[in-house]
């Protein structure tokens, strides 16, 4: 697609767009100063609408939430968020891939999948071991 990965990352997003806007969540290139230091994190959160649906059908009352790590050589993080239906199998309604783990992107995915999915309550508790968010 292309030999560097912003670009890369750019064209596919707006490939995807283009075919299935609905399916493009949210994405924010990363930006940074003219020291480095960086201003907007990388965030990129994807669903399809298979998704939104069993979101809609069995996210309320309980979705999980997971975060993996060391799945990549720049050590970002990917979230999935999951529904269980009624025979107990698991189904991926959405994920993203973000290059911090600052507790607002938690917030603003579930906040994000709570307005596309217009059916499902989306309530939660947020823990994390090594924050003080709760």
């Amino acid at each position: 697609m292309h030999r560097n990965d912003v670009a890369a990352v750019a064209i596919l997003v707006a490939h995807v767009r283009e075919s299935s806007p609905e399916s493009i969540l949210y994405y924010f290139e990363q930006q940074t100063d003219s020291e480095g230091k960086i201003t907007q994190h990388f965030r990129l959160a994807v669903t399809c609408p298979f998704g939104l649906r069993m979101l809609a059908r069995f996210g309320n009352p309980l979705a999980f939430m997971d975060a993996v790590y060391g799945i990549n050589n720049v050590g970002f993080a990917q979230i999935s968020i999951v529904i269980r239906d009624e025979c107990g199998n698991a189904a991926l309604v959405a994920a993203a891939i973000v290059d911090a783990e600052p507790h607002e992107v938690y917030v603003e995915l579930l906040e994000k999948l709570q307005e596309v999915s217009s059916s499902c309550c989306v309530l939660f508790l947020l823990w994390c071991s090594h924050c003080s968010v709760r």
